[in-house]
């Protein structure tokens, strides 16, 4: 019940709109919650979140997370094979999960083993045996091997970068298992969608990714900067249509969550409109 009545106080506080004093507030009530607070997603995914994240505190504050771009990833049909690139927490995935059924296939891609564990974690709790984890990077080039990174602080989890500035290194390194996307994903057949969000790798990581490309129907993927990024004449050429994440055609400008959307003909994505689903909240 607590955590419940500080959740709902923080969420109105937000929806509210900014006023002098109510981040303070909002900070104020987050570190009243316990370190573990339920939450039951859209698609019905209970998660137990740490608000001492900043990822997952957002996706408690939101109840969703880039919800665009999650109402994508609900459209997916129960066969379908979805691969998360840089996976986090594993929302994407888990929400994905339930999308694809028994009969579908999710790959969760994600380096840091904290990240991993709450994945797998979310997937035992909710039955969710369609989705293997890959501890691993992906490698910026041709090459495979093992490569060292930075750790992260355990406040903020979702911006190890190869190339980005990283505001959140902690002292200490780890090693894991790197390779292409290529590599990494040639066991599978095909791909119905993929989700790329490697912190600005996204250009280098495709430039290598001819085959996983070949197999897929649908990629969406983050674009920090779109006037700059060599991702979209990538895709075009790989013979994909460009979208934003509310399913208009995109020829350039900011896009919707930063992420571009880019499918073939035969893509399920924006044939039908996910039904209007809500969070909620438990002690």
């Amino acid at each position: 019940m607590k955590n419940r009545l500080i959740m709902a106080a923080a969420r109105r506080l937000m929806r509210l709109g900014y006023f002098r004093g109510r981040d303070r507030l909002v900070e104020a009530l987050r570190t009243w919650l316990s370190n573990r607070v339920l939450l039951t997603s859209p698609s019905g995914v209970m998660w137990q979140l740490d608000p001492r994240e900043e990822l997952q505190w957002k996706l408690l504050l939101d109840g969703d997370y880039e919800k665009q771009t999650a109402d994508l990833i609900r459209q997916l049909t129960p066969g379908s094979v979805f691969v998360d690139v840089g996976a986090h927490i594993g929302y994407f995935s888990c929400e994905a999960a339930k999308a694809v059924a028994t009969s579908g296939r999710v790959v969760a891609v994600e380096p840091q083993a904290e990240n991993v564990s709450h994945c797998i974690k979310a997937c035992v709790d909710n039955g969710l045996n369609n989705v293997e984890t890959l501890v691993a990077a992906v490698a910026p080039g041709r090459e495979s091997g093992m490569i060292s990174l930075n750790g992260q602080v355990s406040r903020d989890r979702s911006r190890l970068s190869l190339i980005l500035d990283e505001p959140n290194s902690a002292e200490f390194r780890f090693q894991v298992y790197s390779a292409p996307l290529d590599v990494l994903l040639s066991s599978l057949q095909r791909i119905d969608l993929i989700k790329i969000d490697v912190e600005g790798l996204e250009d280098r990581i495709l430039q290598s990714a001819d085959s996983t490309l070949a197999k897929t129907r649908a990629v969406i993927v983050e674009i920090l900067d779109p006037a700059t990024s060599g991702v979209p004449d990538m895709l075009r050429q790989a013979g994909f249509s460009l979208f934003d994440c509310e399913g208009r055609s995109w020829s350039g400008g900011d896009l919707l969550e930063n992420n571009l959307v880019a499918f073939r003909e035969d893509s399920v994505l924006f044939k039908r409109r996910p039904t209007e689903r809500t969070s909620s909240f438990e002690d």
